[in-house]
């Protein structure tokens, strides 16, 4: 997965969301093909154009008030500059097949959109690389921390990566979830303990 490339497909929209690239009236490889089929109502919906514009609205306004700082549209996490050649970008969450896929996207000069699906695969690894090791294989005469369990979770509740010795039982909840930032804000990180180390402590709390 290490080897494998950051960028899927890199799409570019006019600012009415027509697509100028891929072109599906030109000849297309098979991952263009591949793609289109698969986006075929992100694009028709005009999701993207959608994201930008209303992204663009909250950051101008924002910046008018506090300058350069963060917003947000739908689905989408935007920056916006406060100078005269400033652009709105930020990620795009799009849920198609096996689950979350990331589009950076950007608003460019000229009005166009263009949008960069990252590889689904790339990241995830990427992601998983950044966690902690369930056992820690550098020094395998460190007893494994049997206290605690930590699990990152989807917006449908299944375990995506876990690390920690404990082993809770089966449908447990947790004792706090925190949500994950933008643009994963779906996904949720989730800390079990023991009930003998509980001491009367609440589950399911939210930080």
């Amino acid at each position: 997965m290490r080897n494998q490339p950051k960028v899927r497909q890199i799409i570019v929209l006019d600012d009415e969301g027509m697509l100028l690239h891929p072109n599906p009236a030109l000849p297309l490889n098979s991952g263009e093909r591949d793609f289109l089929s698969e986006a075929r109502e992100l694009i028709s919906d005009r999701d993207l154009i959608r994201a930008a514009a209303l992204s663009e609205e909250s950051a101008a306004n924002l910046a008018q008030k506090h300058g350069p700082t963060a917003a947000f549209g739908t689905g989408s996490a935007a920056t916006f500059s406060g100078s005269s050649e400033g652009t709105v970008e930020g990620w795009y969450v799009w849920y198609w097949g096996r689950g979350v896929h990331l589009i950076f996207w950007q608003r460019r000069a000229d009005g166009n959109v263009v949008g960069i699906l990252v590889e689904r695969g790339r990241w995830m690894a990427d992601l998983i690389a950044a966690l902690p090791e369930t056992v820690d294989r550098s020094h395998q005469d460190v007893p494994v921390e049997t206290t605690s369990r930590f699990r990152l979770v989807d917006s449908m509740g299944h375990s995506l990566y876990e690390w920690g010795g404990f082993e809770p039982p089966p449908a447990s909840a947790p004792l706090v979830e925190h949500v994950v930032s933008r643009p994963m804000a779906s996904w949720r990180l989730q800390a079990m303990v023991p009930d003998s180390l509980l001491a009367g402590a609440e589950r399911g709390a939210s930080l």
